[in-house]
């Protein structure tokens, strides 16, 4: 068996390559153009070199689908669908939580070529009523004074230095990968535990790196052309909430977004949105509050399948990967893989097979 999947590991990467090489899938990407990219930003940076798109980035790609491309914010595309007319060449851009970066930055560039997007706010964070916890983690690696952090990570406890990004990288995935598998108080009680442990005292709202924006900019931005979308109150994993929880979550923030904008909020972003994150009970609590489409944070060949997952390609900090995924070349590849399925096991067993 081990050898059957080893074989086809191999042939898959070979068949890639050819792929490639021999532009089928740039051929592949033609045919495709009738199916709409959605696109996953979170932050923006004024500055290149770090791990969001910078402003001169962004620009860059902006002026790129403003030639190429036809841009429609997700109510556009929810409505576009429905109707059977999603033109050509269609992109989306979505931007999840709510940072301040995405009105200093972002927003006037969007403004500056008339380009729709989506904003989905989570009206907790804009309250100033709550840090995310992966700011919260990176705070603290940030401002401890240790160079050492023992923490159980995995069933085990691990050790991890401090003294390079590199290594406060390493304890910050430890910390997180914990931090998915716990809800609400446990979650907050190891990052209290963490944080004194590390010496560091953690401010109530934010600091100003990882401020939220404002209600009066999320209501200029409205104004100005800018979707927005609900990402819950509180940004909780839904397939762990209650249904209490779920309530509150989906309920609530889309009445506080619609008594700030003034207009009806149709669109859904699930919390980490993985395939995990997204169960019945969920997805029917999101058709419940009235909602009329929802975005997850993965891709694969089924992208508008499900107005209730509308599947989307997060956006890095390279260009030639920004081009790739607009153009529809990891697209096709996703569909290549749905449609052209093989390995040794599965044929051997297909019927007809001698």
């Amino acid at each position: 068996m081990e050898t059957a999947l080893s074989v086809t590991a191999i042939m898959k990467r070979t068949a890639s390559a050819l792929l490639h090489r021999s532009g089928i899938l740039q051929m592949a990407a033609l045919f495709l153009r009738h199916v709409p990219r959605i696109l996953m930003y979170h932050r923006f940076e004024e500055q290149p070199g770090g791990m969001w798109p910078c402003q001169e980035l962004l620009e860059q790609q902006i002026r790129y689908l403003t030639r190429h491309y036809r841009v429609l914010s997700l109510d556009q595309l929810h409505r576009a669908l429905i109707s059977g007319g999603v033109p050509d060449n269609t992109v989306t851009l979505t931007i999840d939580d709510g940072y301040e970066d995405f009105y200093r930055i972002a927003f006037p560039i969007l403004r500056k070529y008339r380009v729709p997007a989506t904003l989905y706010v989570t009206t907790d964070f804009v309250d100033r009523r709550m840090w995310f916890w992966w700011d919260t983690v990176r705070f603290i690696l940030n401002r401890t004074p240790n160079r050492v952090l023992t923490f159980p990570a995995g069933g085990q406890t691990r050790t991890f230095e401090l003294t390079l990004d590199s290594e406060r990288q390493a304890a910050w995935s430890a910390i997180g990968t914990v931090c998915l598998t716990l809800h609400g108080p446990a979650r907050q009680r190891l990052l209290a535990t963490v944080a004194d442990n590390l010496g560091v005292s953690v401010p109530e709202a934010p600091t100003s790196e990882y401020r939220p924006v404002t209600w009066s900019q999320v209501r200029e931005m409205a104004d100005a052309g800018i979707e927005i979308g609900s990402h819950t109150c509180s940004h909780l994993r839904l397939s762990l909430a209650s249904k209490v929880e779920l309530a509150r979550e989906l309920v609530e923030s889309k009445r506080r977004l619609e008594d700030v904008t003034g207009r009806e909020v149709r669109s859904f972003c699930y919390p980490f949105g993985r395939p995990e994150d997204l169960n019945e009970t969920v997805r029917g609590a999101v058709v419940d509050a009235g909602y009329c489409s929802a975005v997850v944070a993965y891709n694969d060949s089924r992208i508008t399948d499900d107005l209730f997952a509308l599947r989307r390609f997060s956006v890095g900090t390279d260009m030639t990967g920004f081009r790739r995924i607009v153009c529809g070349t990891n697209l096709a590849s996703a569909q290549l893989k749905r449609y052209v399925t093989w390995s040794p096991t599965a044929s051997a067993s297909a019927p007809g097979a001698s």
